[in-house]
């Protein structure tokens, strides 16, 4: 395993060895890259790559990490390895020198499952400041989607103890999203997006069990139901792994 030398790569590495040894595996070697790792430390890893008989490296590490090292492989010529990588790598081929490009033929890449949201698009459509005035995040939205300024946002400079407006397009509040403007949310990719909007209907889900819960029949000792006014969040960890449900997209959450 190659894992990136931050949080993400500490915690998912240790995630992954786990299971990889639950399911009968055995991880040879565990090391971290880093965009900051110099030739020493690089060719280190290389050799250890080397000297040990293993055919599969996991890579659990952005791209911008692993790009070094992938050219040392190359230079190297370090051809006998599949690398899998996990969901934190992104393939981009031209942030890769063209002579490492082989060395991914083979390669196999995990994406987070996502579907379509449905009532996403139509939703982000139909927002408006006039909607919900108190939402500080639409009118800096409006900024950016339609590269405008707010009045009280404007800025003035000083020249020669005068004070000058500078000169930007004005927000309206009449402005509204067509097409084009909808696709700054880049609404493609939308895989972590789709596992949060999972995750709060997990919760919600729960919530709801816990507040409908029958005495006796409840999920704690002896059947006991949590306080529907006092609902703990220890409570709501304990019930999401015993639900079953299919969100509107008819696919199984859990």
């Amino acid at each position: 395993m190659i894992i990136s030398d931050d949080d993400v790569g500490w915690q998912g590495g240790q995630d992954l060895k786990r299971v990889i040894e639950e399911n009968g595996g055995c991880v040879a070697f565990t090391e971290k890259v880093h965009l900051s790792y110099g030739r020493d430390k690089l060719l280190q890893i290389i050799n250890m790559a080397q000297r040990h008989a293993v055919k599969v490296i996991v890579v659990h590490s952005c791209e911008v990490h692993f790009k070094n090292l992938i050219g040392f492989f190359a230079a190297q010529n370090v051809t006998d390895k599949v690398f899998v990588f996990t969901a934190s790598f992104t393939m981009t081929l031209g942030l890769f020198p063209k002579q490492t490009w082989r060395l991914f033929n083979g390669s196999l890449g995990l994406a987070p499952h996502y579907a379509k949201i449905l009532g996403f698009e139509e939703f982000i459509a139909h927002l408006n400041p006039l909607k919900d005035p108190n939402d500080i995040f639409i009118k800096l939205l409006w900024e950016k989607v339609f590269n405008c300024k707010w009045p009280q946002s404007m800025k003035t400079e000083s020249k020669n103890g005068v004070a000058t407006e500078i000169i930007s397009t004005s927000c309206s509040e009449n402005q509204t999203f067509d097409k084009h403007d909808i696709f700054v949310f880049e609404l493609f990719d939308l895989s972590y997006t789709y596992h949060t909007y999972l995750a709060v209907y997990a919760i919600a889900d729960a919530l709801t069990s816990l507040m409908s819960c029958i005495p006796g029949r409840g999920p704690f000792v002896d059947g006991a139901c949590a306080d529907a006014n006092n609902i703990q969040p220890w409570q709501v960890k304990t019930v999401i792994p015993l639900t079953r449900y299919h969100n509107n997209t008819a696919q199984q959450l859990m």
